[in-house]
């Protein structure tokens, strides 16, 4: 009998521990379950920080991206007004060239015309002043033809009346 209360007694000293291991395996199951959703709820919390902070990041360098473009949209514009206030002194300048131009070809065409006014003037002041020295060699020639005729004529009736003869 004895040794059936004592195995009595260790059956029920095994029972024990063998609840106390199942409740510890119910704990530590129970625990390992809890823990992954803890380390979920975590997870998730970090993971809505860290998103809500690169949300925030993107926004500001949205904002900061967008000045810098408004800035150079700002300058574009100021370089197009500049660009067209350039073309429009390039075209005034070229016109004024132009105008230019068509004076100084105007210019040049009323000198050429003086030029040549002068020339025929010249040319006709020329053609003027040999036909005055061709009239008077026509009329040296006529006064000393009449002269070599008055000498001729003279010399058959015995000179001139003065004396004198005109020698060729």
């Amino acid at each position: 009998m004895m040794e059936t209360a004592v195995i009595a007694y260790r059956v029920e000293s095994l029972e024990k521990e063998l609840s106390l291991v199942q409740n510890m395996m119910r704990e530590t199951k129970a625990s390992i379950e809890i823990m992954p959703l803890e380390i979920m709820k975590e997870m998730r919390k970090l993971l809505t920080a860290h998103q809500s902070a690169l949300i925030q990041a993107e926004q500001t360098e949205v904002s900061k991206l967008r000045s810098v473009v408004d800035v150079f949209m700002a300058a574009k514009e100021v370089s197009k007004s500049d660009e067209e206030k350039a073309r429009d002194e390039k075209r005034r300048q070229e016109k004024e060239e132009e105008e230019k131009k068509k004076e100084k070809e105007k210019e040049e065409e009323e000198e050429k015309k003086k030029k040549e006014k002068e020339e025929e003037a010249k040319k006709k002041e020329e053609k003027e002043e040999k036909g005055k020295e061709k009239e008077k060699e026509k009329q040296s020639k006529s006064v000393k033809d009449k002269a070599a005729n008055k000498d001729q004529n003279g010399s058959k009736k015995g000179g001139d009346k003065l004396g004198t003869t005109l020698k060729k």
